[in-house]
């Protein structure tokens, strides 16, 4: 049995529902892994699958480079990866899709160009994409640039499974939600050094994609959180007590009788509540941070194109 200072390199792979893409990309990855000359383990992690895909992982497992966590039941990809991350032993992590579509062969690649650049974090991105254009390619590409926008970290594909991470850093961020996605940029907050590189992306052979629209909708919700976590985590005085100083004067001026309220004003008070709300998490500079006095200045312009509107 391998001991933790002995392994290189761990890969952990989520698993749920993929009992027939399991063997063929064991074998895949033996064979890539065995080629690298160096010490290593797959972890997979079975998130709940009702398929068979456990007894699968356990009748096969190479329990020298093998190992299979089970959960209970389903938690979702993001506590499977974190479960598999958490119980690895190796100094370099990689993370894949069980599905077969990321491309066991990319991985030498992603560890020598880390090594090579001295990079923290080197994310794959599938520059062919086999995947359907309306359904899967063009929400991917709307949704990477608005976290790209959000979080401030430029990268082409924060959907792609298939990156490498420096295992202390990674170990160092709690992930929970939909947050396999923003590791990236999680890592980003705590000075990791990021790059990314094309990687080949295979069709689908066997089973069928677990995305849903409610799944989209809590991708959104942590991209707030982690816009949040990343300029306000140790100065959240600064987002809480500013916007109750906001809205306690907003307050107070509708509410005297004895100041003059343009009809406007009165009309569109919760839009601009609302729109001061947002312009604390869009970045307000091309670099990511968030610049207050830019976002008062963006508040006023749409006040007067209120007035404007008005009259």
């Amino acid at each position: 049995m391998l001991k933790k200072n002995d392994i290189s390199l761990s890969v952990v792979i989520p698993v749920y529902n993929e009992k027939d893409s399991l063997i063929p990309l064991a074998e895949e990855l033996k064979n890539v892994l065995d080629g690298l000359g160096r010490t290593y383990e797959i972890i997979w992690v079975d998130d709940g699958s009702s398929d068979g895909s456990f007894d699968t992982l356990r009748l096969s497992a190479d329990k020298d480079n093998f190992r299979v966590v089970r959960f209970s039941r389903n938690y979702g990809q993001t506590a499977a990866m974190s479960e598999g991350i958490n119980s690895s032993r190796g100094e370099w992590i990689v993370t894949l899709d069980a599905d077969g579509q990321n491309d066991p062969a990319d991985i030498p690649l992603l560890l020598e160009t880390a090594l090579s650049g001295g990079y923290d974090v080197v994310s794959g991105y599938r520059k062919n994409r086999r995947d359907p254009f309306f359904s899967r390619r063009l929400p991917s590409v709307i949704a990477n640039r608005i976290i790209s926008a959000v979080t401030g970290v430029r990268l082409r594909d924060s959907g792609c499974t298939l990156k490498i991470y420096r295992a202390d850093l990674l170990k160092s961020i709690d992930l929970y939600g939909e947050m396999h996605r923003f590791i990236p940029a999680l890592m980003h907050h705590i000075g990791a050094s990021i790059t990314e590189i094309p990687v080949n992306h295979r069709p689908r052979m066997t089973g069928r994609s677990k995305y849903g629209i409610m799944r989209t909708f809590k991708v959104c919700l942590d991209l707030i959180t982690v816009k949040f976590r990343g300029e306000f985590a140790s100065k959240p005085a600064y987002f809480f007590g500013g916007m109750g100083v906001f809205l306690w004067i907003v307050s107070a001026f509708m509410k005297t009788p004895s100041i003059p309220v343009p009809a406007y004003l009165r009309k569109y008070t919760l839009k601009i509540i609302l729109m001061t709300i947002l312009t604390v998490f869009i970045p307000a500079k091309r670099s990511g941070r968030c610049d207050i006095l830019n976002s008062a200045k963006g508040t006023m312009v749409a006040v007067s194109r209120m007035r404007m509107a008005a009259e």
